[in-house]
């Protein structure tokens, strides 16, 4: 989806997460957010090559690494669901099981028009399930099983489980966000 995000970037709102970063910065894009939620002890060393270079506004989970808001030129914090006691105010809701969520969350805050661009849970059996460019570049990263799911393109995608998650959390913030437009209009 390169083209289509270069061709559309100065009219939307980007919003990038996880291993999106590498591969769009390869591109020349700066989202204008980038999310990350992993609390993986070498999320510094994933992102120091990328992350200093980034002229976005970095938004992490509370429960990533410290050292990784250092990198960041314009660093943020969230709270995901779960993780927490605070107060619902607080919280960015929906943005679990995966920091595709938390994408999804985030903008659902600001847009009821989303687009989602390589999501890495919907892949093709037998091709990698991350981005090229990506931190996944060098490792195994092929799709060897899975169940099957209907996708937007009338063709049907596999998802693993982790993937069915995602989609039954993000198909209920979405629930959520419509009924709340239709009570305040």
């Amino acid at each position: 989806n390169m083209d289509f995000i270069k061709k559309n970037k100065d009219s939307m709102i980007i919003v990038s997460v996880g291993t999106a970063l590498k591969a769009l910065l390869k591109e020349g894009i700066h989202s204008d957010f980038h999310i990350e939620q992993e609390r993986i002890p070498n999320l510094p060393e994933i992102l120091k090559d990328t992350l200093p270079k980034y002229n976005g506004f970095f938004i992490g989970a509370s429960v990533v690494n410290p050292d990784v808001f250092k990198l960041a030129k314009k660093p943020l914090m969230y709270f995901r669901e779960s993780f927490t006691l605070s107060p619902l105010s607080y919280i960015l809701k929906g943005s679990s099981p995966i920091v595709g969520n938390s994408g999804i969350a985030f903008g659902a805050l600001y847009s009821n028009e989303i687009y989602l661009c390589g999501m890495d849970l919907g892949f093709r059996l037998g091709e990698r399930k991350h981005t090229k460019n990506s931190f996944y570049d060098n490792l195994d990263d092929i799709a060897t099983n899975s169940s099957r799911s209907l996708g937007n393109l009338s063709y049907s995608i596999p998802l693993d489980n982790l993937g069915y998650a995602s989609i039954s959390q993000s198909f209920t913030l979405a629930v959520n966000n419509i009924a709340s437009l239709m009570l305040n209009d």
